[in-house]
């Protein structure tokens, strides 16, 4: 087994600590002895008031040269962005010295170890050094460091974008105003926690896993491309964001400096583009529709207008008949004009991953739906062609009939004969006695429900060349997307 640094220079300080207490308490250096040497009390001339005075300044001093380098360590321990940490070590050690002399200093009074003080003064006198030592290299880099270290912080304080600094635990070391405005907290409120306080909750318990395997390997990264992620509010909600990761040094450690874009304004368009896309689609089926229905009965009215005009005697019935003709036929334009009208987004085809357009419709829907959807996504799936804004308003309405049915609901996919399938299963009662009238315009099996959904997203699917079916579970429906997938590119 591989010993790191650390670990060596840890030991070599506990092998030279215990040869020093050994020797410490060696009987042959009599470090401990008094013998030969009175107690001060009795070497002059002391009053007790002198004496005391000593004694009290002694103990007062000691007291203070323990407690300033314990929290000096207090303060390395938690803030491990230090700079210089061997000379943190140094100065508590130092101080620690001078305070055991002091303390010495007062037991001679009464215990006359002359040869301990002898002892501690020269541990003083080496740690004293060694700090003096270490001071000198370290001085022009402390001088370089403030302004540096303003600089980079001025940058990423007025930053557009929120950033944060973390280190290899995950604690925060810096944020920015803009940090403070996309999660709600305040600076004081960050730093010195865990980042994992910004990660949601459903994620939180593997967090730590990912932030060691981002430092074992650390490089310039792109988190979660393709897919949506988000950050927790201190409100409680989600918040949709960008989040890219660059590896920095600081103070001789590494850390990362996490550049997070709010994508709230994004997530605002993309469901206003999906709630116009599918009153767009619901006005063409509509309309569609009844255009289909009345262009029925106008074609008999021409009929019999036609039929009327060939009937004895003609001349009185001739104009009326012949006006009847034309208000149909106009009336037949006006719907089909209507119809051409109506807005229709063409498609707009690429490859598309299911599983990932899958991963960002739950969290697009999440504060709808929480997390009463699970999935069971089949790994190497297959990509296909399709319009990804019209898929997932397919996806999500497959999943939101499916959760007011009856949750938990289950979304899965699987490869299948050139195909692939989304299948999403409910909890609720089950399909109606006729499950094809689940895609007729306006049929619908929620009170107050516009029963568009389902023509809608069968109209797409069907586009691009796919079918929808749904079916009767022991406990559940099930509605399936069946959709060709594009050839596997290592086959072509």
């Amino acid at each position: 087994m591989r010993l790191s640094s650390k670990t060596i220079r840890m030991l070599l300080v506990a092998a030279l600590i215990s040869v020093f207490i050994a020797l410490l308490f060696h009987p042959a250096l009599g470090v401990f002895d008094p013998t030969g040497f009175p107690p001060r009390w009795y070497c002059g001339n002391w009053s007790s008031t002198l004496g005391w005075t000593h004694i009290v300044a002694d103990l007062a001093i000691w007291l203070a040269y323990t407690a300033i380098p314990l929290i000096i360590l207090a303060f390395a321990r938690k803030r491990s962005d230090r700079a210089f940490p061997a000379v943190w070590w140094l100065f508590a050690a130092f101080i620690l010295a001078c305070g055991t002399i002091h303390l010495v200093e007062a037991t001679i009074f009464w215990w006359p170890v002359y040869r301990l003080s002898a002892v501690t003064k020269v541990i003083t006198a080496i740690v004293s050094w060694a700090t003096v030592l270490a001071l000198f290299p370290t001085l022009p880099k402390a001088l370089a460091l403030p302004s540096r270290l303003n600089d980079i912080q001025s940058i990423i304080q007025h930053a557009p974008t929120a950033m944060l600094v973390a280190d290899h635990t995950g604690k925060i070391l810096m944020v920015n105003l803009a940090t403070e405005r996309v999660f709600g907290y305040t600076a004081d409120e960050l730093i010195g926690q865990c980042v994992d306080m910004l990660v949601p909750a459903r994620y939180r318990e593997h967090h730590p896993a990912l932030v060691g395997s981002y430092f074992d390997k650390p490089t310039v990264t792109q988190l979660g491309e393709g897919r949506e992620l988000t950050g927790m509010h201190k409100a409680g909600h989600e918040v949709p964001v960008e989040i890219g990761l660059t590896p920095l040094e600081h103070h001789g450690k590494p850390v990362v400096l996490a550049c997070m874009v709010d994508q709230t304004l994004h997530k605002q368009r993309r469901e206003k583009e999906l709630a116009e896309l599918s009153h767009a689609l619901s006005l063409r089926e509509v309309v569609g529709g009844f255009a289909h229905e009345l262009n029925t009965p106008i074609q008999r009215i021409v009929m019999w207008a036609g039929v009327l005009q060939f009937r004895d005697p003609p001349d009185t019935i001739q104009e009326p008949v012949e006006g009847m003709i034309s208000a149909s036929r106009e009336l037949s334009n006006i719907v089909r004009r209507l119809r051409d009208a109506v807005i229709r987004r063409d498609m707009v085809n690429q490859p598309i991953d299911l599983n990932t357009l899958i991963g960002d419709t739950l969290t697009f829907m999440y504060r709808e739906v929480g997390s009463s959807v699970r999935t069971e996504l089949k790994n190497d799936l297959p990509q296909v062609l399709g319009d990804p804004i019209q898929l997932q308003l397919v996806i999500s309405n497959l999943i939101r009939n499916a959760n007011q049915a009856g949750p938990p609901v289950t979304v899965s996919t699987q490869q299948s004969n050139g195909e692939v399938v989304i299948r999403v299963d409910d909890c609720g009662p089950g399909l109606p006695d006729d499950p094809k009238r689940l895609f007729e315009p306006l049929y619908s099996t929620k009170q107050g429900g516009l029963g568009m959904g389902l023509t809608i997203s069968q109209s797409i699917v069907r586009r691009l060349g796919g079918r929808i079916d749904a079916s009767q579970r022991s406990q559940g429906a099930r509605v399936e997307v069946i959709l060709p997938s594009l050839p596997d590119r290592k086959d072509s």
